[in-house]
């Protein structure tokens, strides 16, 4: 990890850590919260330097993210630094404030005198119904990115996850867009967030190996802490496997992405987020099996965790989804040998000298 990612660390672990303790351990959304993370300029790391942003990588969306998971940070930072890197891309100024993104899978786009208008569905936006709204798509063979006010849509239907964050469906009929941008080559903003989904299971994933060991150590039954008995200590030891293997595949979708760029690294990114939905019940369930009966009660924090994590796995694509694109993936590279084909691909990462990579320290309570 380089030094201005270590310092990055520090001070988000830092950040996210007060911000846990300030809201009693509860996922409750605060405006002094988002105000205490925008005097940091975390919203800003993705956006252009002139733009006032920090031109950051995705090694650091990634790290942040996962802090955010950690914590449970019920703040739409993660689709913030998503519409930074999309406000990067189209060359314009931000707002400020928070903002959201999403991809379309068909639209119809017509020019008229104003401006370019849409016509499309916008599925669990997250962020809500308020914020502005990035898009990604295609329209008659070419690649746009474009940015829209949700409150020009024809119909908003609100809702919230089984974690209770919000999420929203827009309808799009005719709704001009505030800026529009062709694109040489795609930008899929679907990808981009379920990366930072993925780091963000990461993290959760990190927070119930944490809370698993610490309440494993404290429980005792028939005399000694629950820790040793060997059934707690076989599924406390899985769950940190899960937590190794997600967050190895996330760091390797994200070195991949700033190393390549975004046309070739679906591998990656569908690997990470295949691996993260596939960690997901094996983890809450060993996680509610060791806390026991304590563990489903609302004034415990294991479920600010284990629902997002369970809401976040049919997010950005489901098993299906992905384990459908590495499928398509593979059959490419049937003929000139899918075996060569994998290797190469980390090949080309160990030919480059690696950064020392370091966990954050998280604080806990």
């Amino acid at each position: 990890m380089s030094e201005l990612r270590t310092m990055l660390a520090d001070t988000v672990t830092k950040l996210f850590s007060d911000i846990y303790e300030s809201s009693c351990h509860t996922d409750t959304q605060n405006s002094d919260h988002w105000h205490r993370i925008e005097s940091l300029g975390l919203p800003s790391l993705m956006r252009d330097e002139a733009d006032g942003g920090f031109n950051g990588q995705w090694q650091d969306a990634v790290m942040v993210a996962r802090c955010a998971g950690y914590y449970a940070i019920n703040q739409p930072l993660v689709e913030t630094l998503l519409g930074g890197y999309a406000l990067r891309c189209l060359g314009s100024s931000s707002s400020g404030g928070a903002s959201t993104v999403a991809h379309c899978g068909s639209t119809d786009l017509t020019q008229q005198q104003r401006g370019y208008h849409i016509s499309a569905e916008l599925s669990d936006v997250a962020g809500g119904c308020d914020l502005p709204v990035f898009i990604s798509g295609s329209f008659k063979g070419r690649h746009f990115l474009a940015q829209l006010n949700p409150g020009d849509a024809c119909r908003r239907s609100p809702r919230t996850n089984i974690a209770g964050e919000p999420r929203c469906s827009i309808h799009l009929q005719e709704t001009p867009l505030q800026t529009l941008c062709w694109l040489d080559q795609p930008i899929n903003l679907h990808n981009l967030a379920a990366l930072l989904s993925c780091a963000q299971i990461a993290g959760c994933l990190q927070r119930l190996v944490d809370m698993c060991v610490q309440y494993a150590s404290e429980r005792e039954q028939f005399g000694r802490p629950i820790s040793q008995f060997q059934v707690i200590q076989h599924g406390i030891s899985q769950l940190a496997e899960q937590a190794a293997a997600v967050t190895c595949a996330t760091e390797a979708a994200a070195q991949a992405l700033d190393r390549d760029g975004l046309q070739t690294t679906d591998f990656e990114i569908a690997a990470a987020k295949l691996r993260a939905n596939i960690a997901i019940p094996l983890a809450t369930n060993i996680a509610h099996q060791v806390h026991g009966a304590i563990g489903f009660t609302e004034e415990h924090q294991l479920h600010l965790f284990t629902r997002r994590l369970l809401a976040w796995r049919n997010e950005y694509g489901n098993n299906r989804f992905w384990a459908k694109r590495l499928g398509h993936w593979c059959l490419q590279h049937r003929t000139d040998g899918l075996w060569q084909a994998l290797t190469a691909r980390s090949d080309r990462h160990m030919s480059e000298k690696p950064e020392a990579l370091r966990e954050p320290e998280y604080q806990t309570s």
